[in-house]
């Protein structure tokens, strides 16, 4: 089988992963070979940002960094959400950006406007101060997939009234539990969204919709099709929630990749930026400044927002650089693997001398020293 291109955050998300899965990808494009763009963990909490061969910046939520260049792929271990699909295919058009093909597995994860309300309504009440989730409900259906699971499979051969059903009795059965056991008591506009017929109907149309766009298929018949694949990790290693206790449920180094991969040769990328980032709250070593790292720069993809704040900076010392690089061999396990540093255009950090690309403009990679 084909191997397969993974990229993954060294930190703590925020790298310039969109950028490294974008030239992965737009490199086969250039070189007339059929590319694969695999999401490969998490779901549309994600915010990669590329930019296609005609200039057209946009910031890959749902969809892979790579989707200019590639066909897409929904793995087993990643989370659909139909609605927040449909916002982004949408806009993806009305951009004019290219709309490859897309496919999922059969036994892709679903999430639900409810795991979504429950994450927010959650936030809102916390009365120690927001964990800093993104809103997009993850967390909440990691754990509702134990109990009630609901994949895409689920929906496969079923019209619109079966599935409109489905989604009726989930939210009624599971869902009144969890409302119980957090002690939400809605109010009237919650309630009203929340038992309104519109989400149930709206989502159920969704649904189909994307049934209409998407192909299924497993990814060892799918990647047998492709010159080069590349798995598009979310997040990074320092938010696995086994490092982080406010960290993502889902698994952000290799470990999601090699199981899909099935035994083909994986080659990671591993990035991060010549400073560190950071959403949301818990334990940041190395905190500082914004001012401390770049006082002009402007970052056009991490607004502050109401559900993850503000993004924190911070700095590499020669110690977390070391750091770094222990994370990095100890995740690859082995095999051969390259780092990426980007953003150098806004702060040069001397104790990355080792990494193997480094990137200077994240707007037009063809003009700066990345060559992947």
């Amino acid at each position: 089988m084909v191997k397969a291109y993974v990229v993954i955050g060294a930190n703590y998300g925020d790298e310039g992963k969109g950028l490294v899965a974008n030239a992965l990808c737009r490199e086969a494009f250039l070189n007339h070979n059929k590319a694969l763009n695999v999401l490969t963990n998490g779901g549309p909490q994600r915010g990669h940002t590329a930019y296609d061969a005609e200039g057209r910046r946009h910031v890959f939520s749902h969809f892979g960094a790579g989707y200019a260049y590639a066909d897409i792929y929904f793995s087993k271990f990643y989370m659909v959400n139909p609605m927040t699909f449909f916002m982004e295919y949408r806009k993806l058009k009305a951009c004019g950006m290219k709309m490859n093909r897309i496919f999922i597995d059969r036994d892709t994860t679903i999430t639900t406007p409810w795991d979504m309300l429950i994450n927010r309504m959650l936030e809102n009440r916390r009365c120690g101060g927001r964990h800093g989730s993104c809103g997009y409900g993850i967390w909440e259906t990691v754990r509702r997939n134990k109990y009630f699971p609901l994949f895409w499979r689920d929906f496969i051969g079923k019209h619109y009234l079966e599935i409109e059903e489905l989604l009726k009795r989930l939210r009624d059965s599971y869902f009144k539990c969890i409302l119980d056991e957090y002690k939400i008591t809605l109010d009237g506009d919650e309630w009203k969204v929340w038992y309104g017929d519109g989400l149930i109907k709206n989502f159920a149309a969704d649904i189909i919709g994307m049934m209409g766009i998407v192909g299924v298929s497993d990814y060892e018949t799918l990647a047998r099709q492709y010159e080069r694949v590349v798995f598009e990790n979310g997040q990074g290693l320092l938010l696995d929630d086994e490092v982080d206790p406010w960290g993502t449920p889902t698994k952000t180094d290799l470990t999601y990749a090699r199981k899909i991969a099935n035994g083909a040769e994986v080659i990671p990328y591993y990035v991060t930026r010549s400073y560190l980032t950071k959403h949301g709250n818990g334990h940041f070593d190395g905190e500082c400044a914004k001012e401390d790292i770049n006082a002009t720069m402007v970052d056009l993809t991490n607004h502050p927002n109401e559900y993850q704040g503000t993004l924190r900076y911070g700095k590499f010392d020669e110690t977390r650089a070391r750091e770094l690089r222990m994370r990095i061999e100890a995740d690859a396990q082995g095999a051969p693997y390259k780092i990426v540093v980007t953003h150098c255009n806004e702060f040069e950090c001397p104790y990355l001398d080792f990494g193997d690309f480094f990137s200077y403009n994240e707007i037009d990679l063809g003009k700066e020293k990345i060559k992947i």
